[in-house]
């Protein structure tokens, strides 16, 4: 049983006839592409982890933000930590009563890239509620720990999931 589990610890996904439409690494070295496929449409990878699909990216954002946020009635702030690809963000904005949100990725790259290759996920960039700040979020929240203390109502963690071993 061990020898099973040991050649089946990693899962690889396989897309045929993809088509490569972007493929750079960014400024702070995350390798990120997008490629497109007859099904899926355009699908983000970086670093060789998987991050959406244009046909599917609905299921995640949606189920991350409507869940906690359907419960929340009066005015409230959220914090996303990551999500880059905007569809978090999206999700959010549909909420009228969120009065700010504080978005906090590492890589702008990943967001020029989005807007470019995922329209749909990343149209809301410009709503007014929306505060973006470039930088590595676990140095954000340690310098902004006390300047945001129980300030938030709702924090959204949209990060990738690395399978590294």
């Amino acid at each position: 049983m061990n020898d099973f589990i040991e050649k089946t610890k990693y899962i690889h996904n396989v897309y045929k006839n993809n088509k490569k439409l972007f493929d750079k690494k960014s400024e702070i070295g995350q390798h990120i592409q997008v490629f497109n496929n007859g099904f899926f449409g355009n699908i983000l990878v970086i670093d060789n982890d998987l991050q959406l699909t244009e046909h599917d990216e609905s299921n995640y954002h949606e189920m991350i933000v409507h869940v906690p946020l359907n419960y929340m009635e009066n005015k409230i702030n959220v914090l996303i930590i990551g999500g880059g690809d905007g569809g978090t963000l999206r999700e959010v904005c549909k909420h009228k009563n969120v009065t700010q949100i504080i978005m906090v990725e590492i890589d702008k790259e990943v967001i020029d890239v989005c807007k470019n290759y995922f329209k749909k996920c990343s149209n809301s960039f410009n709503d007014k509620r929306l505060t973006l700040i470039i930088e590595d979020a676990a140095l954000w929240i340690e310098k902004n720990i006390n300047k945001y203390n129980n300030y938030f109502d709702i924090i959204l963690l949209d990060s990738t999931d690395f399978n590294k071993s």
